[in-house]
């Protein structure tokens, strides 16, 4: 048994009728001879399949406002007959719930009937350990639907039946363990759930609860070679687990900084800190690249009026007046995308440079970090149709930093290599089709 108490797992217990906080409260209540666990069937907002977690005690709380996805489920059934044939002891409050709601989530086919009289006007039948149960908040029965059980061996043990005797709550018999079907009880659920666990299982299904008594058995001293050594595997496994953890999360902490933070600036900023981003991108790509400023800068002529952002050309240093070189204007904008003024900016910038340096095969490359307030796998497209258009026209490229960050993702996974990437920018127009997926 383990040492964590018996695993007991609510199903469909904590809504709509449960406080949040009914499964902490329950826990409180029953003690830490119970390890408290819960989960969601996909009819009520959960998923299917079922993961039972090898649960020792279940309860299940069918009421629900779906009475339609009949195949939800369906093969849960066969996975929780396995867990009471083994000894498991699984309990049903019945409330609104279909026929198939039953049967998928047990096995067991069970026709429901709503009962014409009073829900709380039932009667003991066959006396059971589940009679205290009924003496003590048998006027807490919500709903007492009449059930009509489907056997094919042994006839279940009739515990509960209306006023006009028919069926309102039995036992199956299931090898070793039980399945017990019973009237629901509402918002007081939670009390019934906490009777069974105190009061009621050592006489249903006493092999179930731990008992910590004897606990000082488990202490080293008492252990047989083989126990010895697996619990001392155990903990160097754990030991070595944190340290490799710990070294991981350092590896990944150096990483971030070291790597990640700096092409993050692609998709998160905006001026010289997204221009100098762009820049390491290009020459990443095997490009030649200078900072337009800081060539005028070193040439000096600090007071030359800022224009164009960056210089390219493929595998040496970028010269605008030589075949190949690029001309490159940085934008951003928070929340919009490109703009026709963003585009005629680089156009007359490419015409002055043209002119300045007799090159007038000179191309361009509008990057821009658009709408960069939201994350960038779900941003808008950032060029219109016009612009795009014009940019096939004028011999210019254009593209979004979140597309150069992808090629940089992909040639450090080296999914692409940069001399691909370059082919990619040797057609004017829009990058986005051209990159890989």
């Amino acid at each position: 048994m383990s040492t964590n108490g018996t695993k007991v797992l609510l199903v469909d217990c904590v809504d709509p009728h449960f406080a949040p906080s009914a499964s902490e409260t329950l826990r409180s209540k029953v003690g830490d001879n119970f390890t408290i666990l819960t989960t969601q069937t996909a009819w009520n907002g959960g998923a299917a399949p079922l993961d039972f977690q090898d649960a020792q005690v279940i309860f299940i709380r069918a009421t629900y406002n779906d009475l339609n996805s009949s195949a939800l489920h369906a093969n849960d059934g066969t996975k929780l007959q396995a867990l009471v044939a083994a000894g498991a002891l699984v309990v049903v409050f019945v409330g609104t719930c279909a026929s198939f709601h039953i049967a998928n989530l047990t096995g067991e086919k069970v026709t429901v009937t709503a009962n014409n009289y009073h829900a709380a006007s039932c009667v003991i039948w066959d006396h059971s350990s589940f009679d205290l149960l009924f003496a003590t908040l048998g006027h807490r029965i919500s709903v007492a639907h009449l059930l009509n059980p489907v056997w094919k061996d042994a006839q279940p043990q009739r515990i509960l039946k209306s006023c006009a005797d028919q069926l309102t709550g039995f036992i199956f018999g299931r090898g070793k363990g039980q399945i017990v079907f019973l009237p629901d009880f509402g918002q007081y659920d939670t009390d019934a759930i906490e009777l069974v666990l105190t009061k009621i299982l050592p006489s249903v299904a006493p092999h179930l609860l731990y008992d910590d008594s004897f606990k000082w058995l488990e202490d080293e001293v008492y252990l047989m070679p083989t126990l010895a050594q697996l619990r001392l595997s155990r903990a160097q496994e754990r030991t070595e687990h944190e340290k490799r953890d710990q070294e991981l999360e350092r590896q990944y902490k150096e990483a971030w900084e070291n790597l990640q933070k700096g092409w993050n600036e692609l998709l998160s900023s905006s001026g010289d800190t997204l221009k100098l981003a762009v820049k390491r991108a290009f020459e990443l790509f095997g490009y030649g690249a200078i900072d337009v400023d800081e060539f005028w800068k070193n040439q000096g002529q600090p007071e030359r009026r800022k224009e164009e952002d960056l210089w390219l050309a493929e595998g040496c240093v970028p010269d605008p007046s030589k075949p190949g070189a690029f001309l490159v204007e940085v934008k951003s904008s928070g929340n919009g995308n490109a703009k026709e003024s963003d585009y005629t900016q680089l156009i007359k910038y490419m015409n002055r440079r043209k002119a300045e340096f007799g090159n007038g095969a000179l191309a361009g490359i509008l990057a821009i970090n658009h709408s960069y307030l939201l994350p960038a796998a779900n941003r808008p497209a950032a060029f219109t149709g016009t612009i795009i258009s014009d940019a096939e026209r004028d011999n210019v490229r254009l593209v979004t930093t979140w597309e150069l960050f992808r090629l940089v993702q992909k040639i450090l996974a080296r999914q692409i290599a940069a001399p691909e990437i370059r082919t990619r920018f040797s057609a004017p127009g829009a990058l986005g089709t051209k990159i890989p997926t």
